[in-house]
């Protein structure tokens, strides 16, 4: 969201309102048509098997479905969680900076050294050396505890990180009110049309990028809610703040190409006074408060994913996903080819996990399964088969229960629900709605729109890819 201001600078308002709308609708679809997907797998009405992305398309493709989708999901949260991990450190550094004046590190390459730094400019930030930093170990000490939780336990930290987000953007606000508005910063067309469009197709693909997250919500969701409505009504308020706040600083403060992040441009243009000293502490609490909760999130997600497609046990799921991405960012987080690799590795596979992806999963469900099953109404035989099936592609009777696994104890695999008798498993909560990812009244055929919607992002994808090559043959990097 930080980079909208620039996206509208040069992409022009008309191609950066159309891509914002399209991608809106787009994801908001892929994430009801994942859902409804996961509700037609027999036995799984309610959502009681516990399926993820990847052991979702285990059951539409097979044991080597599933093991694709896991690379391709782990490789998207790797990618998200290293590089929010690298962001969060480096906000870290230069807020302790801000308010002390000072920051520490340990200096690794070429060196060893012991380092007292007093600006963010200084040699700590210079993407040529390598330090383990006091910002880094701090962000270290928050996140990782919280990664052991489960989503449920999170909450808290999810409600605290909401709150501060609304409680900053309103602040940027009124910054915003306080400035003079150049409607003629943000053109109806841009006036660079390859890196306006390159930026404009990368950017917002990223920002509506939460597809992979949507199963795990749905396994720890309450019965009463509402997916349909809570996917668009969540989709739609995240759009709105997008496109405002996107504009609104768009004609307010001129951004350029080396410094697209606006809060950046907010900080380096605070006035010297009480509401600049406000606008500046905004922008720490703002990265602070929106990146850090979300890095124990890609760690738990990641744990799920690995948990319930059997491949590891909850101790190495804990090792892969919190572990692993801050070890590799340990030493790499002040380089900058390393951040260079993970940017370019979220380009490439993104888009197609988070939108194409889900519209093939739920072209499958509906060959499958043309009619969605009844909660009340699931024959034994099929059941039996649902079982049957789970255990020639896991070699369990059930769907490993992530919830059920907390620390490093491995013995208990499953859920009382998922190991229970299969005339259990008719003992669904009336509560569930049957999920239609596509409501009748929109006379739209499913099936259809799915297959234009994973035709068009595959599109956008590859034209996403191949504009930043171009433009990075051309020496302008967008990506890193």
């Amino acid at each position: 969201m930080v980079a909208f201001p620039l996206v509208f600078q040069l992409a022009g308002l008309i191609p950066t309102t159309f891509f914002l709308l399209l991608t809106y609708v787009f994801c908001t679809f892929a994430s009801t048509m994942l859902c409804e997907a996961m509700q037609r797998i027999p036995g799984n009405h309610d959502f009681s098997k516990r399926y993820e992305f990847a052991s979702t398309m285990g059951h539409y493709f097979g044991r080597p479905g599933e093991i694709a989708g896991q690379i391709l999901v782990n490789i998207c949260l790797q990618a998200n969680n290293i590089a929010s991990i690298i962001v969060a450190a480096q906000v870290m550094d230069d807020f302790l900076i801000f308010l002390f004046g000072h920051t520490y590190g340990v200096h690794f390459v070429p060196t060893y050294a012991w380092l007292d730094v007093t600006a963010v400019n200084d040699k700590i930030f210079d993407g040529e050396t390598y330090v383990l930093s006091l910002g880094y170990v701090l962000c270290c000490m928050i996140c990782i505890p919280f990664g052991y939780f489960n989503l449920d336990e999170n909450m808290w930290f999810q409600w605290f990180s909401f709150l501060g987000m609304l409680a900053t953007l309103a602040e940027f606000f009124i910054q915003f009110a306080t400035m003079p508005c150049n409607f003629d910063w943000v053109p109806l067309w841009g006036q660079h049309p390859l890196e306006g469009e390159a930026m404009v197709l990368g950017v917002i693909s990223f920002s509506c990028a939460f597809v992979i997250t949507i199963p795990s919500w749905v396994n720890e969701k309450m019965d009463n809610v509402s997916i349909n409505r809570s996917v668009w009504a969540a989709s739609t308020i995240g759009v709105v703040i997008k496109f405002v706040f996107g504009w609104f600083a768009a004609i307010t403060y001129r951004n350029s190409k080396q410094n697209a992040n606006i809060l950046n441009v907010l900080t380096s243009s605070a006035p010297h006074t009480t509401l600049g000293l406000i606008t500046k502490i905004s922008v720490y609490l703002f990265n602070i408060a929106t990146i850090i909760p979300g890095i124990p999130v890609y760690s738990i997600l990641t744990r799920y994913n690995l948990v319930t497609s059997n491949l590891t046990g909850n101790f190495v799921a804990n090792l892969f996903g919190t572990v692993l991405p801050w070890s590799l960012s340990m030493f790499f987080y002040h380089g900058t080819g390393f951040s260079h690799v993970v940017n370019w590795s979220a380009l490439i596979f993104q888009g197609f996990v988070n939108f194409v992806l889900p519209c093939i999963i739920y072209y499958k469900a509906m060959l499958m399964y043309p009619t969605p099953q009844a909660p009340y109404e699931t024959s034994a035989v099929s059941i039996t088969d649902s079982f049957l099936e789970r255990e020639k592609l896991t070699g369990s009777t059930g769907v490993p229960d992530p919830k059920s696994i907390n620390g490093d104890d491995d013995s208990d695999m499953y859920s009382s629900k998922d190991n229970s008798s299969f005339l259990s498993t008719v003992n669904f909560s009336p509560d569930v709605e049957d999920v239609n990812a596509v409501p009748a009244g929109l006379r739209i055929d499913p099936v259809r729109l799915a297959v234009f919607m994973g035709i068009v992002m595959t599109v956008l994808s590859v034209a996403a890819i191949v504009m930043n090559i171009v433009l990075l043959a051309l020496g302008h990097n967008l990506v890193g």
